[in-house]
């Protein structure tokens, strides 16, 4: 019974290693068939605007999806809907990727250097009004402590233009908040020194925080 008893714990991590590697085969043929091991052709007229700015037809989500690239001029508002196949009024959510990586977002802003911002991105928004684009929304893809995110913002606060002077108000809500066990939010902005109006909203609970950042056309 012992002898029998080795044989068959030896032969149990073959069995293991081999279900491992034809699981890796699998997926690698699924991320082959998607399209993930090799970049994308370039896009047509369809896809992509002529200064190769993204277009949110069924074209141009389709190449969205594969690229997982989009690309946004705000420059010199309005910003017409149509001009970027979406409809007048509502909004188009783009939901997070099926392979569970992120969108890489530019938004050009013509303002001060670097004239614009690129988020990483798990989903992002469009919103459009009176057939003209009014806000873009970003989540971000990845998670911050509060201390990190506090820093990040203090350290960006000239790029985007905003006013972090109550930092040391939001700290102590924090503290009290993690004291309580209830989330929290707060927010930096609206900035406008990139030529785009750049809000971002935190919401914390006690292990870490959520952002999402809000940027429209500068009005006036």
């Amino acid at each position: 019974m012992q002898t029998r008893r080795r044989k068959l714990l030896g032969w149990l991590p073959a069995v293991i290693l081999s279900l491992i590697i034809a699981g890796a085969l699998i997926t690698s043929g699924v991320v082959i068939q998607r399209g993930l091991a090799e970049p994308p052709p370039p896009p047509d007229s369809a896809q992509v605007t002529g200064a190769d700015l993204s277009l949110f037809t069924e074209e141009g989500l389709a190449y969205i999806d594969r690229s997982r690239k989009v690309r946004f001029d705000l420059s010199e508002p309005p910003v017409t809907a149509a001009s970027l196949g979406l409809p007048a009024n509502g909004t188009l959510a783009i939901e997070p990727p099926e392979t569970g990586l992120s969108y890489s977002v530019a938004i050009f802003g013509g303002g001060a250097e670097p004239g614009g911002l690129t988020l990483n991105a798990r989903e992002l928004s469009i919103e459009t009004d009176d057939g003209e684009v009014v806000a873009v929304r970003v989540p971000l893809s990845t998670f911050s402590s509060f201390s990190d995110l506090l820093n990040e913002a203090r350290a960006d606060a000239g790029t985007y233009g905003w006013d972090v002077s109550d930092a040391d108000r939001i700290v102590e809500e924090m503290g009290e908040a993690t004291r309580a066990g209830v989330p929290y939010s707060f927010s930096f902005g609206p900035g406008d020194v990139l030529g785009v109006a750049v809000m971002a909203t935190a919401s914390c609970e006690k292990f870490g925080c959520a952002v999402e950042f809000e940027v429209a056309p500068r009005v006036g």
